[in-house]
């Protein structure tokens, strides 16, 4: 991620191989000797920082999602721009199943996605949310048969590098501003923005 200059991309995908996006940390490693506390600070550490990274880069971010989508997993997702599943995904936060509190961010960025009353719904029952609830509650942008979702991405994808890629970067930059601030601290970030200097060139997906 780090090595991703501003103008190599214009949409990143984030994916994964096999049936699942990601169904969180393995808890038995986390509980073996060997996941020490200097290793799960750093592993934690590089986690938010992959998180941050998703949200600040300026290229657009979509999470494709198969499968489960739970917990350490959820909380990367949420750091994406945009996030399509197919119509068989789940979503579920299970901290409290297994006895832990998010450290990567989940309790700030899942209750702006969905609200607050429905963030504790989640976190606090560890229940499944279905796609098809996802879309309706503003979790996830879309849900689709799974044979479509390549395709519905590749739409979207379309649709964006079709705009004005600095304009689309400088969007990103305030509204991640607006979701740092208050209404009032929000206007007034948005008129005193200054657009960073992006070489307006054609760039390739």
């Amino acid at each position: 991620m780090k090595e991703v200059a501003p103008t190599d991309a214009r949409v990143l995908v984030l994916s994964v191989e096999g049936k699942a996006f990601s169904a969180g940390v393995d808890t038995k490693i986390g509980l073996s000797d060997t996941f020490t506390p200097e290793i799960s600070r750093r592993f934690s550490e590089e986690a938010r920082e992959l998180i941050v990274q998703l949200e600040t880069i300026p290229q657009v971010t979509i999470a494709k999602v198969r499968g489960y989508c739970f917990t350490g997993g959820l909380e990367i997702a949420l750091g994406c721009d945009l996030m399509y599943a197919s119509d068989d995904a789940q979503f579920c936060d299970t901290h409290a199943k297994i006895g832990l509190r998010p450290g990567w961010g989940l309790s700030q960025r899942l209750p702006q996605r969905i609200g607050v009353m429905r963030a504790r719904e989640m976190s606090y029952t560890g229940r499944r949310v279905s796609a098809q609830e996802a879309v309706r509650i503003g979790l996830i942008t879309d849900a689709v048969p799974a044979d479509q979702l390549d395709a519905r991405i590749d739409e979207a994808v379309k649709q964006i590098v079709a705009n004005k890629w600095y304009s689309i970067a400088n969007y990103k930059a305030l509204y991640r501003g607006s979701q740092n601030h208050g209404l009032d601290e929000g206007l007034d970030y948005e008129a005193a923005y200054q657009a960073p200097r992006l070489e307006r060139r054609k760039q390739g997906v």
